[in-house]
């Protein structure tokens, strides 16, 4: 693959996507804890929520991007099974720190479950479709039935679990699979334009993600410079963190 001076490497968007979240968690846990226990000043109260909703809509750059290089990391992984492992074992690790830091407890019954578990839940949706795509022909209109019942199948299963994003988070990854097969080349931009409509639909929050278009785009199917655990161990410890930081203040 031609290398373009511009060109974004795997390894920038991860961290895009992890400063990115991290604006948006500082924001969702200390800052709508400082807000709801009015611990600011009551005066500046508009200016604080206007950069509330500012810094949650910089958030909205992380979800889509963890998204697509999740797909890439299925195109590319040489076992899938170690990489369903890890994805669904840090899927348990953040749980306590995602609880902890978003409803201030251990664990709450009845509430939305952390991001890795819809991208557990993504994962096996894709893993699934590429299985029995073996046994029809691809782009076909029984290639898209198939994917329309596993991608509604998946769906329904993050709503039951009540996992973060939902069924609009899973749709998203299956979308991005599904377009990306096709138009993986020049269009691939496109492809995920289109692929995170559903997340665009679902908050008008989510429409700031369509500034990630442009770093897809951009991206050259290189993996950059690799800190493969220090990304997956940043989503729970920053949690953590946060949490604590809420406990004391």
């Amino acid at each position: 693959m031609e290398k373009r001076k511009s060109a974004v490497k795997g390894s920038t968007l991860k961290w895009i996507a992890v400063v990115t979240m991290l604006i948006d968690h500082i924001a969702a846990v200390v800052f709508a804890h400082m807000m709801t226990t009015s611990m600011l000043d009551g005066s500046y109260y508009d200016v604080w929520v206007r950069v509330y909703y500012v810094m949650r809509g910089i958030g909205r750059l992380a979800f889509p991007i963890f998204c697509y290089l999740l797909v890439e990391g299925i195109r590319y992984t040489s076992n899938a099974l170690r990489y369903g492992t890890r994805l669904f074992m840090f899927a348990l690790l953040s749980e306590i720190p995602f609880n902890y830091a978003i409803y201030g407890t251990y664990l709450e019954k009845g509430k939305a479950h952390n991001v890795f578990f819809t991208l557990f839940l993504g994962f096996v949706a894709v893993e699934l479709i590429k299985w029995i795509r073996q046994f029809v022909r691809a782009n076909s209109i029984s290639w898209l039935l198939v994917v329309i019942l596993v991608a509604a199948l998946f769906m329904l299963a993050a709503e039951g679990l009540d996992t973060d994003y939902g069924a609009y988070g899973i749709l998203t990854i299956v979308l991005l699979y599904y377009l990306q097969q096709s138009w993986y080349g020049q269009r691939k931009g496109l492809a995920f334009l289109l692929a995170i409509v559903p997340l665009m639909i679902s908050d008008t929050l989510e429409m700031t993600a369509v500034l990630d278009t442009y770093l897809i785009h951009k991206y050259d199917g290189t993996r950059g410079k690799q800190m493969k655990y220090f990304f997956y161990l940043f989503y729970p410890l920053h949690l953590l963190i946060l949490g604590l930081i809420v406990h004391y203040i």
